[in-house]
């Protein structure tokens, strides 16, 4: 007898380790928890329906709990259909015992949904801010994601959710002017931020990649930060005009092509209004076309219609409303290639400058002081100054130099009108076009200034004062002062020479008021 209870004990034993084994690896189907399911969910949202087929069951005994799956779920709301793949959940077994059944978590994941019908579903299980934002501004788009959600022991959704999936062909509606579509990413969302990888935009059929962004909260603002490049970008003037306006730019920029890496980051919040933007950028400008707005021709006698930047490499950087560019690379401002190097610095309302145009085998000329570049030979042109967005130009340096010739202007300035303010120095020293040597300077001494050197042709200046139509022509300054001379000799033409010229002369708004001067002629005449 005590052998037949001891085998039938051991039976059940071995019957319930077999089960218990049984149900952990392959589980078991059944539709008993498909109301309870339900019901569970309806306490989150009672107007949500869900369409269950039967559950497979599988024991967990490590974690004392049941694992649910079932697959092919249909979730209703307001007669939408959302298509699940797949509906994943745990059951406590102490819950179970108790007849306290709660689910502990669920974990969804959907076929390919419609993104704007999934996103209003996850709004009303949690309508966060974020969510909002994304389904005011997605308007198409298709995805694959994996939902985790958490409930606590009252039933309610924890804050430590998880989503995560991916995005294809989507459509975003940010403004009129910008057309942003064929949109994909991977995409990772949980309580405190959003991550998004690989993302690949067409915006006005331009490729963009951004190789990943995320948004962080911070208080009631998001951080947003990530990284953006382009390739073999193209721009014409119209789709220029439609990203930003030309007459803010102050320039008309006909077409643009170039590639670029960037970094960004920025504030964004409630308002969606922008702020603390922190921009760094790589780029590779290949071509930029604007209208020429250089009435220079005076100087660069084949300039042209349209100035041509290419093969430009810049950095860029914007922080805390300063802005600084540093670039190099060929410049097409007549027919022939030029160089040009530049930095430019704006902090708050004033911009700093460094800038060298290296013309190479392009013409050059300044025919007041009768100068005229080599073919043969290469000049720089140097400016270094600042200025002030609503006040005077400040040049701290002018020079212009090729082989032995050299002309430095320091610290000129200039009004808004492009008169002459002040000036410190002046230098210049070179053999022009008719073969004169020219070595002149200009000093300021306190208020006034003094020429001296030792000679300088004067012969084009003549000929500018004679051949001027309007005074207004020659009313440079802004100031009263006066000249000092004190110059050894002054060529008049190549036939007549003034030697050691002395004296003084006084310019009250732009007229000469008083003016004494000595010297001797060639021939010897005073």
């Amino acid at each position: 007898m005590k052998k037949i209870i001891y085998r039938t004990i051991l039976s059940l034993i071995i019957l319930c380790l077999i089960t218990v084994i049984y149900v952990s690896i392959f589980g078991v189907k059944t539709d008993s928890f498909n109301q309870k399911i339900i019901s569970q969910i309806k306490q989150v949202e009672p107007n949500i329906d869900l369409r269950l087929n039967d559950v497979s069951a599988k024991l967990d005994l490590i974690n004392f709990r049941v694992n649910l799956k079932t697959i092919g779920t249909d979730l209703i709301y307001r007669n939408k259909l959302i298509k699940f793949e797949t509906v994943k959940s745990n059951i406590s077994i102490k819950s179970f015992l108790n007849k306290k059944f709660s689910l502990t978590d669920i974990s969804i994941s959907t076929k390919s949904l419609v993104i704007k019908d999934l996103i209003a579903f996850i709004r009303l299980l949690n309508d966060d801010p974020k969510l909002f934002i994304a389904e005011k501004l997605i308007k198409k788009g298709y995805l694959v994601a994996d939902l985790k959600l958490e409930f606590d022991d009252s039933g309610k959704i924890k804050k430590n959710y998880k989503f995560n999936g991916l995005v294809k062909d989507g459509k975003i509606d940010l403004f009129k002017k910008y057309d942003l579509n064929k949109i994909d990413f991977i995409f990772e969302i949980n309580e405190e931020n959003l991550r998004f990888n690989d993302i690949k935009i067409t915006l006005n059929n331009k490729n963009i990649l951004i190789p990943e962004l995320t948004a962080s909260k911070q208080n009631h603002e998001y951080l947003i930060s990530g990284k953006l490049n382009t390739n073999n970008t193209s721009l014409t003037k119209n789709e220029i005009n439609n990203i930003v306006n030309n007459e803010f730019l102050e320039l008309d920029i006909q077409e643009i092509l170039f590639n670029s890496k960037n970094n960004f980051q920025f504030k964004i919040g409630k308002d969606f209004k922008i702020k603390d933007l922190n921009l760094k950028s790589d780029i590779n400008l290949k071509n930029l076309k604007l209208k020429n707005f250089l009435n220079l021709k005076n100087i660069f006698p084949k300039i042209k219609k349209d100035i041509e930047f290419k093969n430009q490499n810049l950095n860029l950087e914007y922080k805390n409303d300063e802005f600084s560019l540093v670039g190099s690379g060929d410049i097409y401002l007549q027919n022939k290639i030029d160089k040009i190097e530049y930095n430019i610095l704006k902090k708050k309302n004033e911009i700093k400058f460094r800038s060298k145009l290296k013309i190479l085998q392009n013409p050059f000329k300044i025919d007041f002081l009768n100068y005229k570049k080599n073919k043969n030979s290469s000049l720089e042109l140097n400016f270094l100054g600042k200025k002030n967005i609503k006040e005077r130009l400040i040049l701290n340096e002018v020079s212009l130099k090729e082989k032995q010739k050299v002309i430095t202007i320091k610290n000129l300035i200039l009004s808004n009108d492009n008169k002459i303010n002040d000036l410190t120095n002046v230098n210049i020293d070179y053999i022009d076009v008719d073969g004169f040597k020219n070595n002149l300077k200009l000093s300021k001494k306190k208020n006034d200034y003094l020429i001296s050197g030792d000679s300088f042709n004067i012969s084009n200046i003549i000929d500018e004062l004679l051949d001027s139509g309007s005074d207004n022509n020659l009313k440079f300054f802004n100031k009263n002062f006066k000249i000092d001379f004190d110059v050894k000799k002054i060529y008049l033409n190549k036939d007549n020479t003034i030697n050691t010229l002395r004296g003084f002369l006084f310019l009250n708004k732009n007229e000469i008021s008083e003016l004494e001067l000595e010297s001797n002629f060639s021939n010897n005449e005073n």
